[in-house]
């Protein structure tokens, strides 16, 4: 028999994770009503196109891909379900090292976004590299023929200009395993009392 599931977590690989569940959970005997009720209460893990905040139609989603895959992934899936609004993506690259060997495939992974803010990179572990800075992927970028891309070092001119920005409709992603969810909370808190100030 034909049954019809329904996930609430965004993109393929939770589709596919969703699936596999649902076979094992057949083969454990659970009932057909309670995987569909599991399924539909899933909704995602912490930091994984995990929805903060919504206010004025906007979304505020925070997602800890920082690989080119995950963040091609995440992006893909997002104009995907939500085709009718401007996705604003704003990355962290994670390691000098990571970013030296990836940042042409960062570069080409953020264009399917309509907006793009690049923060300075999180070095965790890791001592700077000569000549590895974000710039280099948002050079990339541009190179490309995208035409909203910005590369900004300091975290609260980069929480300032977004919060500038960003109206109605709109998703905002923080993307990167580093301190930029840090910034989504900022931007949230800067645009929240922008509203509160004109009523």
């Amino acid at each position: 028999l034909l049954d019809i599931f329904e996930i609430n977590a965004l993109g393929n690989h939770n589709i596919l994770n969703a699936s596999a569940v649902i076979a094992l959970a057949h083969q454990l005997k659970i009932s057909t009503a309670k995987i569909k009720n599991g399924i539909l209460k899933y909704t995602g893990v912490q930091r994984r196109f995990e929805i903060k905040h919504k206010i004025n139609d906007i979304i505020f989603v925070d997602d800890y891909a920082h690989h080119p895959s995950e963040i091609e992934a995440t992006l893909k899936s997002t104009k995907k379900s939500y085709p009718n609004r401007r996705i604003i993506a704003m990355f962290q690259p994670h390691l000098y090292s990571r970013t030296q060997d990836f940042y042409r495939e960062f570069a080409k992974a953020l264009l399917v976004a309509d907006e793009i803010f690049i923060a300075k990179i999180y070095p965790a572990r890791e001592k700077p590299i000569d000549g590895i800075t974000s710039q280099l992927i948002a050079d990339i970028v541009e190179k490309s023929g995208h035409k909203k891309i910005r590369y900004i070092k300091d975290f609260t001119e980069l929480e300032n200009e977004i919060a500038s920005i960003i109206r109605e409709n709109d998703i905002l992603i923080s993307l990167g395993a580093g301190t930029i969810n840090m910034s989504l909370e900022k931007i949230y808190e800067i645009y929240e009392q922008r509203i509160m100030q004109k009523k």
